[in-house]
């Protein structure tokens, strides 16, 4: 997602909007920003109804913001273009998340039709995937990376306590 589709397409008051934009864009961190969607927009409805189920759950869309400037320019034209990009982790099933080019299976690479070798992940020292937080109600639907972070701006800025991730 960028910032003009995450504007679009969820649903969600000023209040959790400036938060959004505080961890993603004052912070400049990632977020895998959950929220209600509307699923009459153009971008949702023009999707194949099994696509758009798999992509949704329970009318929330989660968005991947501020992952990069290439992934931010990929969205923006996406959103331009009125069609949802869909990815999917560059990895197999239960394998791990990858942070450079080399790390990926073999045989994703032989499927992809196109490898962008973007260099080392700017988070990747915390050897996880994002953080992804659902911006309606603050729930923590994955602990990733920069969730200290995200943490420590939710309480300092807007005194919300997200729940820490259990020791293990």
């Amino acid at each position: 997602g960028c910032a003009a589709m995450h504007a679009a397409v969820h649903v969600l008051s000023g209040y959790n909007r400036r938060i959004v934009r505080a961890i993603t864009q004052d912070y400049d961190l990632p977020m895998g920003t959950v929220a209600p969607a509307d699923l009459n927009h153009p971008m949702l409805r023009n999707m194949d109804a099994a696509v758009l189920e798999r992509t949704t759950l329970d009318g929330t869309l989660a968005m991947l913001l501020n992952a990069g400037p290439l992934m931010d320019k990929m969205a923006q034209l996406s959103f331009e273009a009125n069609s949802l990009l869909i990815g999917s982790s560059a990895n197999l099933s239960l394998q791990g998340t990858k942070f450079c080019v080399e790390d990926i299976e073999p045989e994703v690479i032989d499927a992809a039709d196109l490898v962008i070798d973007y260099g080392l992940m700017r988070w990747a020292n915390y050897k996880k995937s994002s953080t992804m937080i659902n911006v309606h109600n603050f729930s923590v639907v994955r602990y990733g990376s920069c969730f200290d972070l995200i943490s420590d701006i939710l309480r300092r800025h807007f005194y919300i306590t997200l729940p820490a991730p259990e020791a293990g």
